[in-house]
């Protein structure tokens, strides 16, 4: 990636080093916000009806904010890539206003291409959202559970109101997933078409979720070793 990079900001012989110092800090930007964004969440208390002992703070569902996370992205490229395997049978055909039509909407590296690819992106943000979370099964889940949302009743109203969080957290979720993926689809179109694949946001966002979510493993397994030594042979009780 660093090496394509270095190659779109070339001309000539002489590397454009403060186009080159721009791009870094623009992936590093990119990263950072990429980071908070996965890693935030919005927080719905839950009370347990027999178990006042685990309600308030401790005792909440957690909602990310990018509740599908990359999976948009992935749904919304493979889309825009199907028209454009099946042009590849249709070579005699490049002068006909159908496959004009195909080859400016259906790409990456035109506008509109772009603007349709970023569409997508906010439709299936919303689509799959509510596929993953299932208001349905989540409401009868905490009625089972004699579970129940601060000021909100069981059942219908609770469905409602996981549909309404959903559709919240689906606004900002959605325009960012857009966002960091045009943006690197326009900086590389702007600078040299070969760097589409390495700087592409669904590309970040699987490296960085891999590094934070092997960050949570290695958090967990630290813990563990503390609960490890607290039951150990070796704990004892003073008299």
């Amino acid at each position: 990636m660093i090496n394509d990079v270095i190659e779109g900001v070339t001309f000539g012989t002489k590397v454009n080093w403060i186009r080159f110092s721009e791009l870094m800090i623009g992936a590093a930007i990119l990263i950072l916000l990429i980071v908070w964004f996965t890693r935030s969440e919005l927080r719905i208390p839950i009370q347990y009806a027999r178990r006042a002992q685990l309600t308030g703070k401790d005792s909440y569902l957690p909602l990310k904010i990018i509740v599908p996370g990359v999976i948009p992205i992935i749904f919304a490229s493979t889309i825009m890539t199907i028209p454009q395997t099946i042009l590849m049978f249709f070579n005699a055909g490049q002068n006909s206003s159908w496959y004009r039509v195909v080859q400016t909407f259906f790409t990456l590296s035109t506008t509109s291409g772009v603007i349709i690819y970023g569409l997508m992106i906010i439709f299936f943000e919303y689509l799959y959202s509510i596929v993953q979370i299932e208001p349905d099964k989540f409401a009868d889940n905490l009625e089972k559970q004699e579970a129940y949302i601060p000021n909100v009743y069981p059942g219908d109203p609770t469905k409602e109101f996981i549909q309404n969080m959903l559709n919240y957290l689906s606004l900002p979720g959605s325009l960012f997933l857009m966002w960091v993926s045009i943006i690197p689809l326009l900086v590389a179109n702007s600078v040299s078409s070969s760097l589409q694949i390495g700087l592409s946001g669904s590309s970040i966002l699987i490296i960085t979720g891999v590094l934070i979510e092997i960050g949570r493993q290695i958090k967990g397994l630290k813990l563990k070793r503390k609960y490890g030594t607290f039951l150990s042979t070796d704990f004892s009780l003073d008299d």
